[in-house]
């Protein structure tokens, strides 16, 4: 992958454990479902479909409470904006998935309390990295982080 693309992908996927909000919330059914998503939304330049990726305010709040200034809600709204608005750089880019090669899950279990927030469903933070097949023909790999928010689904987290 271009050093551009890199920067974004790395920079918008760290990996602080962090709660946000995004799009229209629609869960899939693992972080691989959401990358091809991802894939497919940049190659039909449908920068709603990007958002959608990403857990909604309304998502969060039911599965967490956050004291005040705490719960990076704002974080995955930017995230979100900027993913939305890259989607040409990212079509660029990369070509299709390849694989997804998970890490070892962080769960927090409902009733926990996690960076200010107490947990009201059980939320597993997922770090993988990702294999995509670049435009050039080659193979590169990224850091990704999804979340998923109990029975809700996944999402792209940062």
């Amino acid at each position: 992958m271009l050093a551009n693309t890199r920067t974004l992908l790395t920079s918008l996927f760290g990996a602080a454990f962090v709660f946000g909000c995004g799009g229209s919330g629609g869960g899939k059914d693992g972080p691989e479902a959401v990358v091809k998503a991802l894939v497919a939304a940049a190659k039909a330049n449908d920068a709603a479909a990007v958002v959608a990726l990403f857990p909604t305010k309304e998502q969060l709040d039911k599965a967490m409470t956050c004291e005040a200034g705490k719960g990076p809600h704002e974080r995955i709204a930017k995230n979100a904006k900027a993913w939305s608005g890259d989607l040409d750089e990212i079509n660029k880019e990369i070509e299709d998935v390849v694989r997804v090669e998970p890490r070892d899950p962080e769960v927090v279990k409902s009733g926990e309390d996690k960076d200010g927030c107490k947990v009201s469903t059980d939320i597993t933070m997922q770090r993988a990295k990702v294999i995509f097949k670049t435009k050039k023909g080659d193979e590169d790999g990224e850091g990704m982080t999804f979340i998923k928010l109990g029975d809700a689904g996944w999402y792209l987290f940062d």
